[in-house]
């Protein structure tokens, strides 16, 4: 079993975007991502549901740094669903592509624009070491992506999924994606939630890979820095409060409003 390392990553794309993925839903899961698939070191690791890349490239990083022969697979339509269709009006593929052609070019990456049912027959049985599930949170589309995938995981392997705190609620109930979650804490016996960025459930298929978790990952460690990153995101948003208050007063004067 590999040593679990806390590293101190520096992720290449925030250069390209440094707003927008630092700060997005998946940005305080990064580092213990980053430090997973350092520990894991799948062969064949494949995300379902892409979106801007936040999740994506913190998985690249982490291979990239770690000069590991892991092949990566996206699938995205990249039209957005119920919970992202407004985040579409601008072009999130092209931009998804200009930051992996920038940053992690010439690595053994794969992008498939089709939705996941389309996807899954290409992908061997037994043959997937690290899934991450991060699309639609209506609990039949998790439930069936779930399903759907299970049987091209590696009796080793684990699968991740996203959005699976007790506190996301959509029109007035949990997110589906946290039911569905409860009910894997009752079919699988190795489960595992991190209280992160709205939570990351861990589903391992290996006991012993479960047990070589528990007793190396310092999951405080990361709590910790997630409780210090939004303490930044509050003072950066203070910060650009105050800037945008100034900003409309200049404005003010130099239109003559600000005049007596």
């Amino acid at each position: 079993m590999n040593e679990w390392i806390c590293y101190e990553p520096v992720f290449a794309c925030d250069r390209y975007q440094p707003c927008l993925l630092p700060y997005g839903p998946f940005a305080g899961l990064r580092d213990f991502v980053y430090d997973l698939v350092r520990w894991q070191r799948p062969k064949k690791l494949v995300e379902l549901g892409c979106h801007y890349g936040c999740s994506s490239f913190a998985f690249l990083q982490a291979v990239r740094d770690g000069n590991l022969d892991t092949g990566y697979w996206g699938i995205d339509t990249w039209r957005g669903d119920l919970f992202t269709r407004n985040d579409y009006r601008d072009d999130v593929y092209g931009e998804f592509c200009r930051v992996l052609s920038l940053c992690y070019d010439h690595m053994d990456t794969h992008l498939l624009r089709c939705s996941f049912q389309e996807a899954a027959p290409g992908f061997a049985d037994e043959s997937i070491d690290l899934l991450h599930i991060d699309g639609s949170h209506m609990y039949e589309d998790v439930r069936r992506d779930f399903d759907m995938w299970l049987p091209k995981m590696k009796k080793d392997g684990v699968i991740l999924l996203h959005d699976v705190a007790d506190y996301l609620f959509y029109e007035g109930e949990h997110l589906g994606s946290w039911r569905f979650f409860s009910e894997l804490c009752c079919r699988f016996p190795h489960v595992r939630r991190l209280p992160v960025s709205c939570g990351l459930g861990l589903v391992f298929l290996s006991e012993e890979m479960c047990r070589g978790f528990d007793e190396q990952a310092p999951l405080e460690i990361y709590i910790k820095e997630e409780s210090r990153r939004y303490e930044d995101a509050k003072a950066r948003l203070r910060e650009m409060s105050f800037r945008m208050r100034d900003l409309e007063e200049v404005l003010r004067m130099r239109s003559g409003t600000g005049n007596g």
